[in-house]
């Protein structure tokens, strides 16, 4: 992990941006199943906490793509930018990388954003997809 500085206050708040999108990803299910019933594979397979995971790495990686833009200053995006490495760090090992790979394949999918993260989010899930291939019919 890079050790460039970030104030106490970026760090509280990018704290606040894993948890806040911890619960955004637990929240989410239930109304995509509704609109998704094949989305119940998720839940018969074990995988919620796999969904909770990468749902909240695509919260905070579509947070993190926003910083370039709300923050014209580039020293306040890198301060806002290491936070967010640390608290997802501090979060769960991998999550920085997860996250990158989530900001890289979004910006490289020709989808629009929104179908590029679901499209991210289920390319994670690709193993258990393949042993039930009604569930890639959702992406």
């Amino acid at each position: 992990m890079n050790t460039q500085t970030y104030s106490a206050e970026d760090l509280e708040e990018a704290q606040t941006l894993v948890k806040t999108s911890s619960i955004l990803a637990t929240s989410l299910y239930v109304p995509l199943l509704d609109l998704h019933p094949k989305l119940r594979y998720i839940i018969e397979t074990n995988l919620p906490k796999d969904w909770d995971y990468f749902v909240t790495i695509a919260c905070i990686g579509t947070a993190f793509m926003e910083i370039a833009d709300s923050f014209p200053k580039e020293d306040d995006q890198s301060s806002k930018a290491y936070a967010v490495q640390r608290a997802l760090t501090d979060w769960s090992t991998d999550s920085y990388k997860e996250m990158v790979d989530f900001t890289e394949y979004v910006y490289s999918n020709k989808s629009e954003l929104t179908k590029a993260i679901g499209k991210w989010v289920l390319k994670n899930f690709q193993a258990d997809v393949e042993q039930a291939p009604e569930f890639s019919q959702i992406s």
